[in-house]
């Protein structure tokens, strides 16, 4: 299985990604990322970042 949206996702924090970091240099991750890994789903389950 193939999302047909993940190309468009892929531009989209290409774009976002850069803007993001630029406006919030602070950016940190505020505890480990959790990883999922359900049937299909392989990716991040959770990702929690801190602006200080």
């Amino acid at each position: 299985h193939f999302c047909v949206g993940a190309p468009l996702a892929r531009l989209e924090l290409q774009i976002a990604l850069p803007i993001l970091f630029a406006r919030l240099p602070k950016l940190r991750l505020a505890e480990p990322p959790v990883y999922g890994n359900v049937y299909h789903f392989h990716g991040l389950e959770r990702l929690m970042v801190r602006a200080d």
